[in-house]
């Protein structure tokens, strides 16, 4: 009789499908989940009877017990030394282009002719002379050209003429 027994419990639990057991699972877990939930729901009230019974009451709201504002004239040196409202005016210093400082340094004191032109520019900061012939550079900025009177230079791209100085 026992091995019948084992024989038809063991038969009985490999002919269920695992859809079967899947399902009985969720349905096992459902029911715990349910129990769970139904117990929380109980001890709800209690847990916050015992919160509010941690926490003193003082009989006064929040609002009451915010520290109160002194007089505006307490305030109004922090008031006048950051704006409120309105904009801030920044000092601003002009943006000069590579030409512009460049002719700021150097001024064209002359041409030199002969088989070979070339351009003299005197540093205003230190006296020191260049020599320039077309295609040269003096500190980054290109000699593209040198005509009677002026020199064309380049600086970034920017073409400009630059007049000789008269003394």
């Amino acid at each position: 009789m026992k091995a019948l027994l084992s024989n038809w419990k063991t038969g009985l639990l490999t002919q269920v499908s695992w859809q079967r057991k899947a399902t009985v699972l969720l349905q096992v877990i459902s029911f715990g989940l349910a129990v769970y939930l139904i117990i929380l729901i109980a001890t709800m009230p209690m847990y916050i009877r015992k919160m509010k019974e941690s926490v003193p009451q003082t009989g006064r709201t929040e609002f009451q017990t915010l520290p109160s504002l002194g007089e505006v004239s307490a305030y109004q040196a922090v008031i006048n030394k950051t704006p409120v409202f309105g904009t801030v005016r920044l000092q601003t210093t002009p943006v000069r282009s590579p030409c512009d400082e460049f002719k700021a340094k150097f001024s064209l004191s002359g041409i030199v002719g002969g088989a070979q032109v070339e351009a003299l520019f005197n540093s205003k900061v230190g006296g020191a002379t260049h020599l320039a012939n077309v295609g040269d550079s003096v500190e980054g900025v290109l000699v593209e050209s040198i005509q009677e009177n002026k020199v064309v230079i380049n600086c970034s791209g920017q073409r400009f003429d630059m007049m000789m100085e008269e003394s």
